[in-house]
């Protein structure tokens, strides 16, 4: 029998300059024996009004290979998404024109285009909350407070049609467990971020001749939820530590940023493709997660702490409180302030090398790997079965 998947995502499939849990799930939706399409669905922007009246220029389908096809739906200002009933017709037109399989499953990872929750018969509808949609990383002030509030509003509403609509819940941290809660009355799931274990721990290090040791790096989106000032006291705390921020840089002004690059010991090398991610952690003595006390943050199962771990190195976080309980001597530490994260940085170097510790890392990372948690997010979605295998996995974290 055969199954067309539906993700609902924000973005493009390869818009992101990163690899993020949704493309992980379609991979592992592309690999099973009963997949017949996968059928990506993401908004995009042209910035032209008319179209969006005009059902022939409403939607497009490229066809990234025989099983994977991304369906591009034309969404001014990403506000169409998150109204219900304006796109219901033409969902169901495009389900119709698309689908040839005799089961038809729709997986939310983003909470928009809810619409599509009635466009169709479905034989699950899924919601994976992976994100606190709709919080926001820099709070404005006067007028420019007013936009955000709306949108995030916006984003509520929408996120309680879609969880509302959807049997199976998951969430990647208990932060978003207990909110999928508060809107269902029903426990989420949780499932947290994972590894591509074998990738990580069995890389070769990568050359970075011009960057003497000690390196301390973080490999990700360098984005505004990022504490920039505090990587800035820690590079001027330490100037023999060089800093390295692998990843691309987000489009948007910040001086924070700026004068943190303007560092002699900082070293900004922009985005690497995903398969030399680990050579890059493998150069590093120590990994970062330095991110700001913020409400968003607070939901965040950060995708490197894995990654890190996987590739021997120690690793220091602090605002993100999803990882607290993973802390070990050696390991992983978690700081409550910016003296100790500094501290915590300076202290773990010491430690990279050791063979024990390594060892001790790459454990905690090896019970992470992404193949059990996505095999079972899979499992549950398609099983029949699913409501009394929850009672028994909720309790559970992955």
């Amino acid at each position: 029998m055969q199954i067309d998947h539906f993700v609902v995502a924000p973005s493009g499939i390869g818009d992101d300059a990163l690899k993020y849990r949704r493309h992980r799930l379609v991979e592992k939706l592309l690999q099973h024996p009963d997949t017949g399409k996968v059928f990506w669905i993401s908004p995009i922007e042209t910035g032209n009004k008319g179209e969006l009246l005009r059902k022939e220029k409403r939607w497009r389908r490229v066809d990234q290979s025989e099983k994977l096809v991304e369906l591009k739906i034309n969404d001014y200002k990403n506000i169409i998404n998150l109204q219900s009933g304006m796109t219901l017709s033409i969902f169901k037109k495009i389900v119709k024109e698309v689908s040839e399989g005799e089961k038809r499953i729709l997986w939310f990872t983003y909470p928009g285009f809810s619409d599509l929750a009635a466009a169709a018969k479905w034989d699950r509808i899924v919601y994976d909350c992976s994100d606190s949609w709709g919080s926001t990383w820099v709070q404005p002030s006067g007028l420019k407070r007013v936009k955000p509030a709306i949108l995030k509003k916006m984003i509520q509403l929408s996120e309680r049609r879609v969880a509302k609509s959807s049997v199976v819940r998951f969430a990647s941290s208990q932060f978003l467990g207990d909110k999928i809660e508060r809107i269902t009355g029903q426990p989420a799931v949780i499932i947290e971020n994972g590894v591509e274990y074998n990738d990580f721990a069995n890389a070769p290090i990568a050359e970075l001749k011009n960057i003497p040791s000690p390196r301390l790096g973080f490999i990700g989106g360098i984005k505004s939820k990022l504490d920039f000032e505090l990587l800035y006291k820690l590079a001027i705390t330490a100037p023999s530590v060089q800093l390295i921020l692998v990843g691309p840089v987000a489009k948007e002004k910040n001086e924070s940023l700026d004068k943190l690059l303007a560092l002699k010991n900082v070293h900004s090398l922009g985005g690497v493709k995903y398969e030399n991610v680990p050579r890059y952690m493998k150069a590093m003595d120590v990994g970062v997660l330095p991110y700001k006390k913020i409400e968003y943050n607070q939901a965040v199962s950060p995708l490197k702490m894995f990654e890190y771990l996987a590739a021997g190195i120690p690793v220091v976080g602090i605002g993100v409180p999803t990882t607290e309980k993973y802390q070990q001597s050696g390991v992983y530490s978690y700081a409550k302030s910016d003296l100790e994260f500094i501290s915590e940085c300076l202290k773990s170097i010491k430690f990279r090398n050791s063979d024990s510790l390594i060892q001790e890392r790459q454990i905690v990372a090896k019970k992470q790997d992404w193949e059990e948690k996505l095999s079972l997010m899979v499992h549950l979605a398609k099983d029949p079965l699913y409501e009394e295998e929850f009672k028994l996995l909720n309790n559970l974290n992955y």
